[in-house]
């Protein structure tokens, strides 16, 4: 099944806060791994940055994506980037 959609958040953390933001945002991809029609979410470091985190979802469908973005536990995600 080919992947039709992609979402993708820039996560910049504080300063001296990364690992306590690391541990959270990999407890939060393997809970959106799991949706029914997520192909697979990632979780890329940035190479210039150790506060910098790229998370993507791929998707088989750009319903199944519109479901994910209307989800509650993606309101942990949000919490995380206004913090």
């Amino acid at each position: 099944m080919p992947i039709t959609a992609i979402n993708t958040v820039a996560i910049h953390g504080t300063q001296g806060q990364s690992a306590p933001l690391l541990a959270r945002l990999q407890r939060l991809l393997n809970t959106l791994q799991r949706h029914s029609g997520c192909a697979t979410y990632g979780l890329t470091r940035s190479h210039t940055d150790d506060n910098a985190w790229i998370m993507t979802g791929y998707w088989y469908s750009a319903e199944s994506l519109a479901e994910h973005l209307a989800m509650p536990c993606l309101g942990e995600l949000f919490e995380l980037t206004a913090d």
